[in-house]
């Protein structure tokens, strides 16, 4: 615990800078910790919608990670609720304009043992298609029943990675299987 009283002490920039530098998870995981609250209740007050504002927090989480590069310095907060402040009013925008894939709830197809053989059939081979990395949380997430608390230790990983990991598995099991989905439509 001494190690994370480290990042305690520093500030957002600070954090960010590390992330940026070395790919250090713990300052991601202090940042995560910071924001995690405030970034979903901003998300949530936007769309208005739980499972919306959850997929687009995990949206925001993942392109602050993936576009860390980008931030150039300043107020490390104002860009990261730019971030989210896109994203969920392209959220907002996609919902008034069409019924959305997420509808079809994912969770329930995973959770579920279907009578839709072929869903069942389609989504089983879309999870073996999966990298590794992302697999295996979805997997201890949706089969195992376990917590994303339990899934970072199981996997030895930050928590904020673990919630990570199973959101973009989900939304690329979502990409795999819109066509079929929307056959069924």
């Amino acid at each position: 615990m001494a190690e994370n009283r480290i990042y305690i002490d520093k500030t957002d920039e600070e954090l960010f800078a590390l992330v940026q530098q070395a790919n250090d998870e713990q300052a991601f995981d202090a940042l995560y910790r910071r924001y995690d609250k405030r970034l979903y209740a901003y998300c949530l007050s936007v769309l208005k919608n739980k499972d919306m504002a959850e997929d687009v927090f995990q949206t925001v989480v993942m392109t602050m990670y993936d576009k860390r590069q980008l931030f150039k310095g300043g107020n490390f907060s104002a860009w990261l609720f730019t971030i989210a402040r896109h994203f969920s009013i392209k959220a907002a925008r996609k919902q008034s304009r069409s019924t959305s894939i997420d509808d079809v709830s994912l969770e329930e197809t995973l959770e579920s043992n279907d009578d839709d053989v072929l869903l069942v059939e389609a989504l089983n081979k879309a999870v073996t298609e999966l990298p590794d990395n992302y697999r295996k949380p979805l997997e201890l997430r949706y089969y195992g029943g376990f917590s994303y608390e339990q899934i970072a230790s199981i996997l030895g990983i930050g928590l904020s990675s673990a919630k990570m990991r199973v959101s973009r598995a989900r939304k690329m099991l979502q990409k795999f299987l819109s066509p079929y989905l929307q056959e069924v439509r």
